[in-house]
């Protein structure tokens, strides 16, 4: 498969407003001339991205050394910790997500001002959030588990 050239069609797709990844299949099936522009050699065949797709996904399950699953839910914890701190940085002290990438030092400085000051809004409003996104999650996996029975 070429990968590569999988990409570059999704990328394409946008670009050309192509509004659903069926349309990009079809217009990569009958369009001749728009294959080359999104990498495909003309002598491949027509891309199934459907394919490449995992359609049940196990990426929050590891295998230990008998084969038997171990469920692992730290980075679902580190995305939780994230999204609050970002919720925090983008609420309280008024950041935007594009102030990350121009001025990421005075994002820092104003976190550790907060963690050092006297106000503790940071320390109370991590954890409640935290804890919030951990009982949604634990809700709806319990929830998903019993409708697949």
């Amino acid at each position: 498969m070429n990968y590569r050239a999988m990409f570059y069609s999704l990328i394409v797709r946008v670009l050309e407003r192509i509004p659903t990844i069926k349309d990009l299949i079809k217009r990569l099936q009958n369009d001749i001339l728009f294959r080359p522009d999104c990498g495909f050699m003309l002598s491949e065949a027509y891309p199934v991205l459907r394919d490449a797709l995992p359609l049940a996904p196990q990426w929050g399950v590891k295998k230990n050394s008998d084969g038997k699953n171990i469920f692992w839910y730290g980075y679902k914890g580190h995305l939780a910790v994230g999204s609050s701190v970002g919720i925090y940085i983008g609420r309280f002290n008024q950041w935007y997500s594009w102030d990350l990438v121009y001025q990421p030092d005075q994002i820092l400085r104003d976190l550790m001002t907060d963690i050092s000051s006297g106000r503790g809004i940071l320390i109370e409003f991590v954890p409640i959030l935290f804890t919030i996104q951990v009982f949604g999650y634990v809700i709806l996996s319990l929830l998903t588990v019993r409708s697949s029975k």
